[in-house]
């Protein structure tokens, strides 16, 4: 059997999966994060005589011993866990991370359980840095980065560059509060903007900006690549970041192929922050170099699929099967 960890909300990528998985003959079940938090019973119980975790899925028990795989596509947002409508905004604060650092723990303790399941892929941290670094030994190109805190060494590296570009050292992020949502972007930074920044600031990653012709995402799974050219160029709105969609006039995404000395980074790269699926995002220069920027391991792949007519949902559940027959 496998199993899927995942989230309620927004996860078709998920849903067209485990249809996948059932259609050629598997089955599975899925466990939601927010199902930790909302009453679905689970327990996980260790003892000098053994242990055992149980998961009501699906309307039937699931125990460790029925799991021969493992799929961590998404897990919980950690959001709306203490409202305290009579609490101060510092409470509500102070008690919304402390709940979120236990939900994470509850977790890790269920994933322990199953440590000895193949899984795709096992929860790790792969911060931007060590992103880069692997990639930068794996033989690709990355952007000049700086992440720093004191306002002197931003002006210095603007002005090394004529310009650059700021993003989350972590993930993106979406902030909503009544009808209005804010998101997090990738963002231009100019020489007037560090230097109206005072002398220390909140520390915050920057990278040159590469000049590019199109804008790459590519999805990788077990060795293999599956890129999609996005010419975000040609909108003003895109030029900075594709992500800050133009939903009128959508950029025009196409399949792209590869150099075979990008693609061997890519897997060296994808080997040595032990992933063995996600999504990065490359750059492709008017002179033809290929710069890396990022990997997120739980990247969405639906919008390389469809576009470009490839066969990931498919792909992923079979990985999956194989996984299970294996174990």
């Amino acid at each position: 059997m496998i199993l899927v960890l995942s989230q309620e909300s927004y996860e078709t990528t998920t849903d067209l999966v485990q249809d996948w998985i059932e259609y050629l003959g598997g089955e599975v079940v899925r466990l939601n994060g927010e199902d930790l938090t909302t009453g679905q019973p689970f327990a996980v119980r260790l003892g000098p005589a053994g242990e055992e975790v149980r998961l009501r899925l699906d309307g039937r028990e699931v125990t460790a011993a029925d799991i021969d795989a493992v799929w961590r596509r998404r897990w919980h947002q950690l959001r709306g866990l203490a409202p305290l409508p009579d609490a101060t905004p510092e409470i509500r604060q102070l008690a919304q991370r402390h709940l979120a650092a236990e939900v994470m723990a509850v977790s890790q303790s269920v994933f322990a359980m199953m440590d000895d399941r193949p899984w795709l892929s096992r929860p790790r941290t792969v911060n931007k840095v060590r992103a880069l670094r692997a990639a930068r030994s794996a033989g690709l190109e990355i952007p000049d980065t700086l992440v720093t805190n004191q306002r002197d060494e931003l002006v210095a590296f603007v002005e090394a560059h004529g310009g650059a570009v700021t993003k989350c050292a972590s993930d993106g992020e979406m902030f909503s509060t009544g009808a209005r949502t804010w998101a997090t972007y990738t963002s231009l930074v100019t020489l007037e903007d560090a230097r109206a920044l005072p002398a220390a600031f909140f520390p915050s990653l920057v990278q040159e900006r590469v000049e590019k012709s199109f804008e790459l995402r590519v999805f990788y799974l077990d060795g293999e690549c599956w890129p999609m050219a996005i010419f975000s160029q040609g909108d003003p709105q895109t030029a900075v970041d594709f992500r800050v969609y133009n939903h009128r006039r959508p950029n025009r995404t196409v399949p792209y192929r590869l150099p075979a000395a990008v693609e061997a980074g890519i897997r060296r790269c994808m080997d040595a922050v032990e992933l063995e699926t996600g999504s990065l995002d490359l750059v492709r220069t008017p002179d033809g170099r290929h710069v890396f920027l990022e990997v997120n391991p739980v990247g969405q792949f639906a919008m390389v699929a469809e576009p470009c007519n490839y066969p990931l949902y498919r792909r992923v559940a079979e990985h999956l099967l194989r996984a299970e027959a294996a174990a």
